[in-house]
């Protein structure tokens, strides 16, 4: 297309360039003869043509360069009207393009008239399925190919702030307390009770918990002290104290053990127990906080945990990068693992508005924050041409037009040549 134009306009300009030497050669031949009327009307005709011509020609010539490459004549005049300008047309290129044609509203409006769940839907097609596997092949490949390895460092380093951040704001006694909830009210509720009995038995068995009687017995003595019956049973527990604390463990275990049948009534105060902490963990600030302050003081304590999370993380992604056919098969298998989503989502209408909602809600909030790139990645590009070439670039578009121009420049002027010798020569 831009051969057929420089050509087109190549052809214009010899058409100009010989309308020009024409004229001025009628010019200086009928010169001789301007004193009669004839002579004087093609002389004065031909002047003006000639003049008119070459205006036009400089004119032309001087919007992408020196003409006959003078600088003599680029000293008076300006010359190279378009490479001196550079700065300004790509300024108003720049301006034109984020401001008027690629607008924040232009660009929102587009995004409007877009079903991403209808594209959604069409891909996920039997028919569509293999292309959407070669599309989301190649933008995978395309992604792990540009990243260096600064980027998989960063990546490594970013996923170890994400993996801690995010478990930093998960308020875990939430997350327990409505685990617990729900598990309790969809059939776990014995399942539950039977944990925390088989806990408090296995507890109760220790040799901890045999410890800590005999110093509940020597607690209670010492309490009561001041009674002369207690002080003969305390001088005869005291001798006994191991065998009274073995005989009172196994007291407490045989009646932990009783809970675990579902007809022991203590099972049932047990359960009221369970859920009283459960509610405890949504209300009580003072448990969440002591919660809270667990899980952080751990998730500090575990930082080679988080470490080896993002190594493999890093590990993997080098894998993928090392071996398409692995890239390709992980999306095929996520995919077939999503299909049975996709199905539901089909015939799901609100599901489908919810997800075209969060789209445009994230392709908008990334217009919002990034917009001004546009402008920015115009520019880094016109910053690459050169005046001259934005000359050569221009030139081929337009030569046609401007060669015509100059036709015109000769045309107007003998017109107006004659016109102008007629009206002085009836004066004369």
């Amino acid at each position: 297309m831009e051969r057929n134009i420089s050509n087109v306009g190549r052809k214009n300009s010899n058409i100009a360039t010989w309308i020009l030497l024409i004229f001025s050669v009628i010019f200086f031949i009928s010169y001789p003869f301007h004193d009669s009327f004839v002579g004087g009307l093609i002389s004065s005709l031909c002047c003006a043509a000639m003049i008119g011509g070459l205006a036009d020609w400089f004119a032309v010539v001087a919007l992408f360069r020196k003409p006959l490459n003078s600088n003599i004549l680029a000293r008076l005049f300006r010359t190279e009207i378009i490479p001196k300008n550079r700065d300004r047309i790509f300024e108003a290129l720049v301006d034109m393009v984020e401001k008027e044609l690629l607008t924040k509203e232009s660009i929102m409006n587009k995004l409007g008239s877009i079903n991403p769940s209808k594209a959604i839907i069409e891909l996920t097609k039997a028919d569509k399925k293999q292309e959407l596997l070669v599309i989301l092949n190649n933008i995978f490949n395309e992604i792990l190919n540009s990243l260096s390895e600064q980027d998989l460092h960063n990546i490594e380093s970013l996923s170890n702030e994400i993996l801690k951040s995010n478990l930093k704001s998960i308020e875990l006694s939430k997350v327990i307390s409505q685990s617990l909830e729900w598990m309790w009210n969809n059939g776990y509720k014995e399942k539950i009770t039977d944990i925390i009995v088989d806990k408090i038995e296995e507890l109760s068995k220790t040799y901890e918990s045999k410890m800590l009687l005999q110093d509940a017995v020597l607690q209670i003595l010492e309490l009561n002290r001041g009674s002369f019956l207690i002080m003969i049973i305390g001088f005869f527990i005291k001798g006994n104290l191991e065998n009274i604390a073995r005989i009172v463990q196994e007291k407490l275990v045989n009646f932990v053990a009783q809970m675990k049948s579902p007809e022991n009534s203590e099972r049932e105060k047990i359960q009221l127990f369970i859920v009283k902490q459960i509610n405890r963990l949504n209300e009580d600030e003072e448990l969440k906080n002591v919660v809270e302050t667990w899980k952080n003081e751990k998730l500090e304590v575990n930082q080679d945990m988080f470490n080896e999370l993002s190594l493999a993380i890093k590990s993997y992604i080098l894998s993928l990068k090392s071996d398409d056919a692995k890239t390709f098969e992980t999306i095929e298998n996520l995919l077939g693992k999503l299909e049975n989503n996709i199905e539901s989502f089909k015939n799901d209408e609100e599901k489908q508005i919810k997800v075209n909602n969060t789209i445009k809600g994230l392709i908008e909030k990334l217009v919002e924050k990034n917009h001004h790139k546009i402008g920015l990645i115009v520019q880094e590009k016109l910053n690459e041409v050169s005046g001259e070439e934005l000359s050569n670039m221009i030139e081929p578009i337009i030569g046609e037009d401007l060669q015509l121009i100059r036709v015109n420049g000769s045309l107007v002027g003998g017109l107006v040549g004659v016109i102008t010798y007629i009206l002085t020569f009836w004066i004369v």
